[in-house]
């Protein structure tokens, strides 16, 4: 009649715990970042349809992310209060600081489409 799983942990530190989860072939990360912590700094190529754009559900808490097109050089910050989707597009570096406990929805793609600034 129904099926309880536990969520995979693919990572956990005191600022982030990281699940994995799939269904029908689409893999889903569910993160969970403690006021403070900051995540992504990175930035994606759009070589995959899964980040092109990337989509984060923002399920709770307050958060402030940081935006950086690398073609214009043109950033902003912007505080997102919860519940809210944040569609980045690609060539946009960014990071989210949690300003309070926040939990986000992404779907996962681990296909190599993620670049860190060096």
């Amino acid at each position: 009649m129904y099926k309880i799983e536990e969520l995979e942990k693919i990572k956990d530190t005191p600022e982030k715990i990281t699940y994995k989860f799939a269904n029908k072939g689409n893999e889903w990360a569910l993160i969970d970042l403690k006021e403070g912590a900051v995540a992504g700094e990175h930035y994606h190529k759009g070589m995959s349809d899964i980040k092109n754009p990337e989509m984060l559900v923002q399920i709770s808490g307050k958060a402030e992310y940081l935006f950086k097109d690398l073609k214009s050089s043109k950033s902003e910050k912007v505080v997102v209060k919860s519940p809210n989707i944040i569609k980045i597009n690609p060539n946009v570096y960014h990071e989210v600081k949690a300003m309070e406990d926040i939990i986000l929805l992404e779907q996962y793609d681990d296909s190599g489409d993620k670049f860190e600034l060096t």
